[in-house]
């Protein structure tokens, strides 16, 4: 769960998107799939998403992890998966060393993709 807290001032200057960001929905959903708090109200959804998510949507949970500190790169400002996913192949160059090597100590798969994708593989 996403929580912001605001002040007064801060309220009057909140703007909202006209429609969802999918890649950035995404993120937040597959951040939200590994949590385990909130589980009377989550629970339920987590297992559903657990059992039924695709296998090759998996590696992603090696770079969008539920502690927050997730590549930028991978959440466009995006309006549409296809423009998305452009910009995503575009700016895979923005992981560096540093983020991968943070990237593969905190993921639970396998790093030989994320070091694929630092290679620019087009396939990773």
């Amino acid at each position: 769960m996403l929580r912001v807290h605001f002040g007064a001032e801060d309220l009057l200057n909140v703007t909202f998107a006209s429609e969802p960001l999918p890649l950035v929905e995404l993120a937040l959903a597959l951040v939200a799939t590994q949590r385990t708090d909130e589980q009377a109200v989550f629970g339920r959804w987590r297992s559903l998403a657990a059992r039924d998510l695709p296998g090759r949507v998996r590696p992603l949970f090696d770079l969008l992890r539920p502690d927050g500190d997730n590549p930028h790169f991978v959440e466009p400002y995006a309006r549409s998966l296809e423009e998305g996913l452009v910009v995503i192949r575009d700016r895979g160059a923005f992981l560096t060393s540093e983020g991968l090597a943070r990237a593969a100590t905190r993921a639970p798969g396998s790093a030989a993709w994320l070091r694929a994708l630092w290679g620019h593989d087009r396939e990773a």
